[in-house]
């Protein structure tokens, strides 16, 4: 999935626009476009107008809502800034119930990504 290059909203046509940020147009709603966002759409972090407004996130979100209990983990690699993001890794200030234990997964996929790869990630 890339990112949409076309000028939809007056005030871009000047400037590159990007389009929306496939990372930051997944919900749910309560979190979607809070943090860490532009409303700008020619910004490299807009989060498109409602999450998951795009047709290739939409289309992940059908295919991994379909296999239901079936799926025990989904994760992506943030190569950008080498980044392991856990659930809810978008803010520290949000702790679930569960957070030690996305503690320990992340340190150990960084740890098996350093020792395979020598590559350094920050788990969050």
């Amino acid at each position: 999935c890339r990112r949409g290059v076309a000028n939809w909203f007056g005030g871009c046509f000047l400037e590159q626009c990007w389009g929306t940020d496939p990372n930051r147009n997944w919900g749910p709603d309560d979190v979607w476009n809070t943090t860490g966002v532009s409303s700008n759409p020619c910004s490299y972090v807009y989060p498109g107008t409602a999450p998951f407004d795009q047709d290739c996130i939409e289309a992940m979100k059908t295919q991994l809502t379909s296999y239901g209990d079936k799926m025990k983990l989904y994760f992506s690699f943030h190569n950008y800034a080498q980044l392991f993001l856990t659930p809810l890794g978008y803010s520290k200030d949000i702790v679930t119930g569960n957070a030690e234990h996305y503690e320990k997964v992340g340190a150990a996929v960084v740890e098996a990504i350093k020792q395979r790869y020598g590559t350094e990630y920050k788990a969050m």
